[in-house]
């Protein structure tokens, strides 16, 4: 088969962002399909812009990949990612009609507006496609209060009316999105669930760099890392004041990994608390994240107190348990029953830093209990692995190719 892939936010090991699309992508490839990634120019990514091209054609581990002269940051406002987008959808249609004769495309969200290259594939040369919801946009945007405009708000319901009925396939990454997009509408015998998953290759024999562990001098401290974007949808004050609670602790300290648009703001409010105990560090390439998350304790995985993240099952979640970090969720559903089964972690009042903070404290003081996580989040992290999921992908693509192109 030929698979057009299309990820606005495409990245490999060497970029600071989630890897599945390259991951599931080198996959393919190796199963001996061609594999076309259409892709923007991302931040925290590894490719490099196009130069003066609009469109520009490079090879990566067997993966055709047509970078797109777009760039985006997480630090753009709301009109610049919205243009960024928007801009992205017109040029990737033009991409995706000279990648020649296609079989399947498969469009991953966010954002939204992948969906447009893969309905002009369908209208245009009857490419039957599969869309990827990794986010209950728009509804995500509107209960962050980003996307506030009625008329705004209509049109990207519609389009995501329309993006999911002319999908061959609508295809999530948990249980709890299917079950909210069925009830929304939607047919369950037309949705699909490939998680996000994780490289465990990666984590195979890693020494730990306890580089960041030094700097800071606690050598002696469960170490609390929380590894991602620093966004309003992150809520990372919660950990700030979790971080300040425990500020006279000597037995825990919190490393925080990545930037955003809150990162400052986040810095300025630890110096005005006088705390120690707490260390920011820029964004790490994955192939460098992966030997300091395996020097780490507990992986932190917080975001906003929306009923929107029942469903989510975050990239940073999978990384943490196949390094063997113990995890804290800050959100009911999915994630926190999982890890509560297990024995993987726990959950957090996501209004009360306090419980994070209660949490970490009784891990320091009861340490085979924290061993004991952190060995029930390695062999759960064996049930994600990318390499046994993408077979199923695989077997999704093939059966909507196999529908044929309209004649």
């Amino acid at each position: 088969m030929h698979i057009l892939y299309i990820h606005q936010h495409f990245t490999t090991n060497a970029g600071a962002s989630g890897t599945r699309s390259y991951d599931y992508a080198r996959y393919l490839v190796w199963k001996g399909h061609r594999v076309t990634v259409v892709t923007g120019v991302y931040a925290l990514g590894a490719l490099a812009p196009p130069g003066g091209s609009l469109i520009q054609t490079c090879w990566i581990d067997g993966i055709r990949v047509m970078i797109i002269n777009v760039r985006y940051t997480n630090q753009m406002t709301f009109l610049q990612r919205t243009a960024s987008f928007l801009l992205f959808a017109v040029l990737s249609v033009v991409a995706c009609l000279r990648s020649g004769r296609v079989d399947v495309v498969l469009a991953t969200s966010t954002p939204l507006t992948v969906g447009i290259p893969a309905l002009a594939m369908r209208w245009l040369r009857g490419v039957p496609y599969v869309f990827e919801v990794r986010d209950l946009w728009p509804s995500f945007a509107v209960s962050m209060g980003v996307l506030t405009n009625p008329l705004l708000i209509r049109l990207a319901r519609w389009a995501e009316r329309l993006f999911y009925r002319h999908a061959a396939r609508v295809q999530t990454i948990s249980h709890g999105l299917v079950e909210a997009l069925v009830q929304e509408g939607l047919d369950r015998s037309k949705l699909t669930m490939i998680p996000t998953g994780v490289d465990l290759e990666l984590y195979r024999n890693v020494q730990p760099d306890s580089s960041l562990r030094r700097q800071a001098q606690w050598q002696d401290r469960v170490v609390a890392v929380y590894a991602g974007a620093h966004s309003d949808a992150n809520n990372l004050e919660y950990v700030v004041e979790a971080a300040r609670l425990l500020r006279d602790d000597p037995r825990v300290g919190f490393l925080m990994i990545g930037e955003g648009r809150t990162r400052e703001r986040l810095v300025k409010l630890a110096k005005e608390y006088g705390l120690l105990n707490i260390l920011f560090h820029p964004r790490l390439p994955k192939q460098t994240l992966v030997g300091v998350l395996c020097d780490a304790d507990v992986g932190l995985v917080i975001l906003q107190p929306l009923a929107e993240f029942a469903a989510a099952m975050p990239n940073k979640l999978f990384d943490y348990l196949a390094a063997g970090l113990a995890v804290v969720v800050n959100f009911s559903g999915e994630a926190e029953a999982q890890l509560k089964a297990t024995g993987a972690g726990r959950a957090a009042d996501p209004r009360d830093p306090a419980d994070l903070a209660r949490a970490l404290a009784h891990w320091a003081e009861h340490p085979q209990e924290l061993a004991a996580a952190k060995q029930a989040a390695r062999e759960l992290a064996q049930r994600y692995d990318r390499k046994v999921w993408a077979g199923r992908l695989e077997q999704v693509l093939r059966d909507v190719a196999a529908q044929g192109r309209w004649r």
